[in-house]
């Protein structure tokens, strides 16, 4: 568990709810930039699926990377997996 609130979550025009309706967070809105708001909610709110998909995608580069494959393809799965690293401890640092 990263601390979050768990989800799922929803944006509810410029705001991030928990399945409770709870506010999580709110987007800030440049003048003359809604469109661009409200497509920052829409990805804020699928962030704690986002972070499970991580997740699940480094546990298989992690389990499968060496075992098929050139080297090339090989450190690909190396450079995957630490930028899937590097977004989850991103998302999980207390």
């Amino acid at each position: 568990m990263s601390g979050h609130t768990p989800g799922p979550w929803v944006a509810r025009g410029l705001l991030i709810c928990d399945a409770s309706a709870n506010i999580i967070a709110e987007v800030y809105v440049e003048t003359g930039k809604l469109t661009q708001a409200h497509a920052d909610a829409r990805v804020g709110a699928v962030a704690p699926e986002l972070l499970a998909a991580c997740r699940e995608a480094a546990d298989l580069v992690r389990n499968h990377a060496g075992f098929h494959g050139d080297a090339e393809t090989i450190s690909e799965f190396g450079a995957v997996l630490a930028r899937l690293n590097d977004a989850i401890a991103k998302a999980t640092q207390v």
